[in-house]
């Protein structure tokens, strides 16, 4: 009779504040019957809530959402930056057709820990769905490399949605793209040119250097080989490919996988371009901040593995290291050109690319720049 009673009062209340919730906030989305090949952002109608490391349950939310600062989103994708607080976003929809209408919520990274939605209706309770890439890939409730949520709108009802989002540290980014079945389709193909592409050029110039070094035995091409091979890992790491493909059990290599090769591909690329170049022979101040740089990046990578609790710090650190790598390899590069020493100048844009696109990355997880396509993949570029 007491769990009777008490599963009874927990309905009563989230019917209760399923009711009144957006009450006072911002309008419900009203939903269209008719296809399109863009997504549209939800961002307008959305609210966000930083709650600190309370951990509360859905039924707690709802308790205790009146005296919780939601704040509107800032932009269509907007960025949280490096943190470990828990958020809870809120937004509402409704279908005003007589039709069922079948749409997908993007939301968050894909290496984002934990993005549980609820879907509250006035009549009908909450309906809970999971993902995020600490639990299993087979367990997400829409089998995609992306953090997506499949959402059946029934005919004339309003939908009040909630997000949590809950990370180790890493960087939150906000986007609320709604697809339907046609744009979510068109969506997903572009994106597997675009990274086909990309992943195909790196192993290509993996494999390339790796048939020189084995064919000419000189170190360099060894090392950037390795470089490429570990900036691809990070990327399908950053992307879901490795989630999906690689650990999708969300094993300790899927949990560790961007803390790993981050720092493994600052490193190889350092030490490449300290041989390549020959630092060491013309400019002892240079080669000594580099090695500092890379002692750095391996006493990095020894925490990551023997002390995992300190992810929080770990992920900024490795941005920082690779931003301070950066400035050195720029500086050897100017120094050449400024002592008319032999640099290879295929060598010096490759560097300046390089450089561009890593800069762009790195100022994007500290919130530096706005997040967009571009930033999010200038690397990539």
């Amino acid at each position: 009779m007491f769990y009777l009673f008490k599963n009874c009062f927990l309905i009563l209340i989230t019917f209760f504040y399923s009711a009144t919730a957006f009450s006072y906030g911002s309008k419900p989305f009203e939903a269209k019957s008719q296809e399109s090949v863009n997504p549209v952002s939800l961002y307008k109608y959305a609210e966000i809530a930083n709650v600190g490391d309370l951990n509360y349950t859905i039924d707690e939310l709802l308790a205790n959402e009146n005296r919780i600062n939601f704040e509107p989103i800032k932009g269509p994708s907007t960025n949280l930056g490096f943190t470990k607080n828990k958020y809870w976003l809120r937004f509402s929809i409704k279908n005003p057709t007589e039709l069922p209408i079948q749409y997908y919520l993007e939301t968050a990274r894909p290496v984002t820990d934990i993005v549980d939605l609820y879907m509250l209706t006035d009549d009908e309770g909450f309906q809970k769905m999971k993902n995020g890439d600490l639990i299993p890939f087979s367990e997400k409730s829409f089998a995609h490399r992306k953090v997506i949520f499949p959402l059946l709108l029934k005919p004339g009802k309003t939908y009040h949605i909630y997000i949590h989002y809950i990370s180790d540290g890493e960087v939150i980014n906000l986007p609320l793209n709604l697809y339907d079945p046609s744009s979510m389709v068109l969506s997903t193909y572009k994106s597997q040119l675009f990274f086909g592409l990309f992943y195909g050029i790196l192993l290509l110039a993996a494999a390339v250097y790796l048939l020189f070094y084995f064919g000419i035995g000189e170190k360099s091409f060894l090392l950037y080989s390795i470089y490429v091979l570990s900036v691809g890992l990070l990327h399908m790491s950053l992307d879901g490919y490795f989630f999906q493909f690689i650990d999708p059990k969300s094993g300790w290599l899927n949990k560790n996988a961007i803390l790993l090769t981050a720092p493994l591909s600052a490193m190889a690329f350092g030490r490449y371009a300290q041989i390549y170049t020959n630092v060491k022979q013309w400019n002892k101040l240079l080669n000594n901040a580099l090695n500092v740089a890379l002692c750095s990046l391996i006493v990095l990578l020894i925490f990551v593995v023997l002390f995992p609790q300190g992810k929080a710090i770990y992920y900024p650190a490795v941005n920082f290291l690779s931003f301070v790598m950066m400035l050195i390899l720029i500086s050897m590069v100017s120094y050449g050109y400024y002592k008319g020493k032999k640099v290879d100048v295929f060598f010096s844009v490759a560097i300046f690319s390089f450089t561009i696109g890593f800069f762009i990355l790195i100022f994007n997880n500290f919130s530096l720049i706005p997040n967009s396509f571009f930033t999010e993949n200038g690397s990539k570029i």
